[in-house]
């Protein structure tokens, strides 16, 4: 049994080691814009690096409206991941069931527009941008277009759009032994960069290895009196591309608008809640000057 004393020395010791823990730990932390440096870096390198990547998306949308599961849609696509260079990097949808009911034949439709790049009068961004436009109407709501790219977050980290971001370094871990940073951020300049159905700044927060710069994980949060959407993504490392690719995510989605009656009268009214999963990848080289 241990004595006042045992246990007064014991406390004293844990807690001493764990300051020195805590104190080496933030010693070794690296300065904020060594991190956003590195992710700069690495989007500018992973928009080069990614050409055009297929892929299979799975994607459960719920009405949870009333704090119960009114209705569940799960609506499967293809989708391809396109990087244009100098850090733009672009997904596009091609929604082909519905609860696995074919809302059209499935084909490689959309990859092919990147393979085999059509002529004049449109090139493949803007055909690719019809299906993606097409496929909305396969969601329980069109507000779910906010966020349904999962690659979206990856703007606020090129080099020339951090200046319209605050950016915090919450905390650096170590995570099967290598370093994640965790940036907090709230942007700071109107329009938002991240597409949105209202016009706020967004906040949330973004993991990055060091010191690649790899994006391991996003959360974005766009809120005001009418909207509160929560969308995360987590990315792992695809073998056989080599690339750090979306591989699941989901979204809490809040909405109340005001009525024509004024601000206590509401014509709208939703809670929605997604889950989305992607497997085999498949990536193709473009050609950049076909894509414009």
């Amino acid at each position: 049994m241990l004595t006042n004393f045992h246990r007064t020395a014991g406390i004293t010791l844990v807690m001493s080691s764990y300051f020195v823990l805590t104190v080496s730990a933030q010693k070794d932390a690296p300065p904020l814009e060594t991190v956003l440096k590195a992710a700069a870096e690495y989007v500018l390198e992973y928009s080069r690096r990614l050409q055009a990547v297929g892929a299979e998306e799975d994607y459960l949308q719920m009405d949870t409206g009333g704090g119960r599961v009114n209705l569940t849609r799960r609506v499967s696509s293809d989708v391809v991941m396109v990087g244009l260079d100098r850090g733009q990097i672009r997904m596009y949808r091609d929604a082909y069931a519905i609860d696995t009911k074919a809302i059209h034949q499935r084909t490689d439709r959309l990859l092919k527009l990147f393979t085999e790049p059509p002529g004049p009068p449109i090139g493949p961004l803007q055909y690719a941008q019809r299906f993606t436009d097409g496929s909305v109407p396969a969601y329980i709501s069109p507000n779910l277009q906010a966020l349904d790219s999962p690659l979206e977050p990856l703007v606020l980290l090129r080099q020339e759009n951090q200046l319209r971001t605050t950016f915090k370094l919450d905390s650096v871990k170590t995570s099967g032994g290598v370093q994640v940073a965790l940036l907090k951020f709230n942007e700071n300049a109107a329009p938002s960069l991240v597409r949105s159905p209202v016009d706020v700044p967004v906040t949330g927060r973004v993991w990055i290895e060091l010191p690649s710069g790899v994006v391991r994980q996003t959360e974005v949060i766009i809120s005001n009196k009418e909207l509160n959407l929560k969308a995360s993504v987590t990315f792992a490392l695809d073998k056989g591309t080599g690339l750090w690719l979306p591989k699941e995510g989901s979204q809490i989605c809040d909405i109340s608008a005001a009525g024509l009656g004024g601000s206590g009268t509401l014509n709208m009214r939703q809670s929605l809640e997604t889950h989305f999963r992607y497997a085999k990848y498949q990536q193709v080289t473009i050609e950049l000057e076909r894509m414009r």
